[in-house]
């Protein structure tokens, strides 16, 4: 599981390039976005170039932890789930290029 460190003032672009998982001809059509805790939103889900899921990610509490899951809706149909966590620290704001 991928650990990403947030400002909380910082609301951006995190994800996670799925080509990993993909069989040949098969890219992500969607995504379906969750946050475990209240505090930190995300919205703005998308998936860039049929591979790489992401969503804006915005808030936070200092010193605290989340997980985002991201679940990719496969143009097989099938479902992937996959999770990133953010950590939120004021020295650092390390989104997805």
């Amino acid at each position: 599981m991928s650990t990403f460190v947030k400002d909380p003032r910082y609301e951006g672009p995190y994800g996670v390039d799925m080509s990993d998982c993909l069989a040949a001809g098969v890219t992500v059509a969607t995504v379906e976005v969750t946050v475990n805790a209240p505090g930190l939103s995300a919205t703005g889900e998308g998936v860039r170039d049929g591979t790489t899921v992401y969503a804006v990610i915005a808030g936070g509490v200092l010193g605290k932890t989340y997980e985002v899951t991201f679940i990719a809706v496969l143009s097989s149909g099938e479902r992937v789930p996959t999770t990133i966590r953010i950590s939120i620290d004021t020295a650092y704001a390390v989104p997805i290029t």
